[in-house]
Formats: C-alpha cells, structure tokens, sequence
C-alpha cells in the first residue's frame, strides 16, 4: 500500500499468520467493516 496511489485513509488489516485460519478471520472483518461503513469504497 506504500508504493500504490491508495487513499490516506485507506484501511490496511494484516492478517499473515494466521494459517487457515486467516481466512475466515479475514471475512469476518470484512462483514463487521461492511456492516459498519455501509457507503463506503471497498476494494
């Protein structure tokens, strides 16, 4: 995101680590982000 012409207000979550895992704590985020924001960009 450092190199990329992103928003200054663009959200970065890391989710490395955490294997299998990773992925469904990554959707999740991303429903509560969703369900939080419901006009906002999302990429």
């Amino acid at each position: 995101m450092n190199v990329l012409p992103f928003s200054p207000h663009a959200v970065r979550v890391p989710i490395w680590g955490l294997g299998c895992a990773g992925g469904a704590a990554g959707l999740a985020r991303a429903a509560d982000y969703c369900r939080a924001f419901p006009n906002a960009k999302r990429l």
